[in-house]
């Protein structure tokens, strides 16, 4: 992890079985610990650590609602048309 822990950004963690997901923040008192269990199905998360990155907002948003917007499709890129 390269992140300054103590910049209030959020951290996010998921167990190897992806049924587990923590959350780690700075809030200038000292860190927040935060952990959401999933009964049924699995988070949607990255395969490999090159694929990790920094999340929007919305990109958050839609991982706690179980989106996975790893695999959804990519923007396209022409070159030339015919």
């Amino acid at each position: 992890m390269k992140g300054d822990p103590l910049s209030g950004n959020v951290f996010l963690f998921c167990n190897k079985s992806r049924h587990l997901l923590k959350t780690v923040w700075w809030d200038k008192t000292g860190f927040r610990l935060a952990q959401k269990r999933l009964e049924q199905k699995r988070w949607p998360w990255p395969e490999n650590e090159a694929a990790v990155q920094e999340l929007t907002e919305r990109q958050t948003e839609m991982l706690l609602e179980g989106i996975d917007f790893w695999k959804a499709h990519k923007e396209l890129h022409y070159i030339s048309v015919y």
